[in-house]
């Protein structure tokens, strides 16, 4: 296939919030794959505009809106879609909030300045407005959302203290105490 050279190292265009599991998956790839992968990190939306059957990978790690997209574009089918490292969204405070918040519904009781979330085109900024939503504080808290091109971009601001919450996943919050 077009994503794997002679020899080579499968290439993967995968979603930065992916690169933890990734990483601690890699010794283990290397041993079944001694020429390993090359990964270039996109966000969902990124693969998006850049997909095209000259440049598609091997593997595509992504959202599932942007998956439902590749299956409908003949791009992926339903046979090679894989649910991949599942991970939790979890909501972040800056040293200053005394009080941890339990859920996405509780942030309508809270007085706050800002909440740093992905834009839609990132994975954790999809499923942070998914939750705001379903958890009825969208009308509430999204006054005050702050969409960033990025995770690390959403904790930087919260850690400067641009925005004294952000919605990001468990595993980036774990890695960012």
């Amino acid at each position: 296939g077009k994503g794997v050279k002679a020899n080579g190292p499968v290439t993967i265009w995968a979603d930065p919030a992916l690169k933890g599991a990734l990483e601690a998956l890699q010794p283990e790839f290397r041993k079944a794959h001694r020429a390993g992968w090359e990964i270039t990190w996109k966000e969902s939306g990124e693969i998006d505009t850049e997909l095209s059957a000259d440049s598609a990978p091997l593997v595509i790690l992504c959202t599932a809106p942007l998956l439902g997209k590749l299956r409908v574009g003949g791009v992926a089918d339903e046979s090679s879609s894989r649910t991949f490292a599942g991970d939790r969204l979890a909501i972040v405070s800056n040293q200053e909030r005394e009080r941890a918040v339990p859920s996405v519904g509780d942030m309508v009781l809270l007085q706050i300045k800002g909440l740093a979330i992905g834009l839609p085109t990132t994975s954790v900024g999809y499923y942070a407005q998914q939750a705001l939503v379903s958890d009825g504080a969208a009308k509430t808290v999204g006054e005050k959302t702050n969409g960033f091109a990025s995770q690390q971009a959403a904790i930087d601001a919260l850690l400067s203290g641009e925005n004294d919450l952000a919605i990001v996943y468990a595993s980036a919050a774990a890695q960012n105490p």
